[in-house]
């Protein structure tokens, strides 16, 4: 039974959209991307300009799309569970006087003193690096990989392991999806997700500079 709409927001969330997420958001520009290197018209186009600025401009391209499309999933999520949901009675809630108050329930709930539509908005833009991030890394893996199906699928088995290993270790906390997509553990301090973000961006980054080098 759902508690109140926050309840409804982070349920919506916790299912098959972190399962899926990874994988979704690096096909998003991936597959555009891998059609374009088996064609063979990215040969005239990296003579014409260069190889690093035609894989800076498809980078480019990947990070806006993946941070678009991942902002506003999250945007009409928010929309329709924090709005228009207990606007138009769309689903019963069932209160419970034991439950945490919502600024302490969940992770990023430490934002709701700031207002709904502030920390919606502030998720969403923090969903939409993290599908950027994704996006970027689709297409670094496609570079490096001839294996195109392989490729497409590296970023999400490498998030899969990096997050099962950490669990192992009794750090599920800082793994990858947690980052993005907490709502199945207890509230974690902010820095958390932070830090574990900072670490992704550092390893797309290298892994750019390595390819662009």
């Amino acid at each position: 039974a759902l508690v109140d709409r926050y309840d409804h927001f982070t349920l919506a969330l916790s299912s098959l959209v972190p399962l899926a997420f990874p994988l979704l958001t690096t096909l998003l520009y991936g597959l555009y991307f891998s059609q374009e290197l088996s064609a063979g018209a990215w040969l005239p186009l990296q003579l014409r300009r260069g190889r690093r600025g035609y894989l800076l401009r498809h980078l480019g391209r990947a990070a806006a799309l993946g941070f678009v499309v991942g902002a506003v999933m999250i945007a009409i999520v928010g929309v329709l569970t924090l709005w228009a949901t207990p606007k138009f009675g769309w689903v019963t809630y069932f209160p419970d006087p034991g439950a945490r108050v919502p600024v302490e329930r969940f992770t990023f709930a430490q934002l709701l003193p700031l207002g709904d539509a502030a920390f919606l908005s502030s998720y969403a833009a923090w969903v939409g690096v993290h599908a950027a991030l994704y996006g970027m890394l689709g297409v670094l893996a496609l570079v490096n990989v001839s294996n195109r199906l392989l490729a497409l699928a590296l970023p999400a088995v490498g998030q899969f392991l990096i997050d099962f290993l950490l669990a192992v270790l009794g750090l599920a906390r800082w793994g990858m999806i947690a980052a993005v997509f907490p709502f199945n553990l207890r509230q974690i301090p902010l820095h958390v997700p932070l830090i574990s973000t900072l670490a992704f961006l550092l390893i797309v980054a290298a892994l750019a500079a390595w390819t662009l080098s």
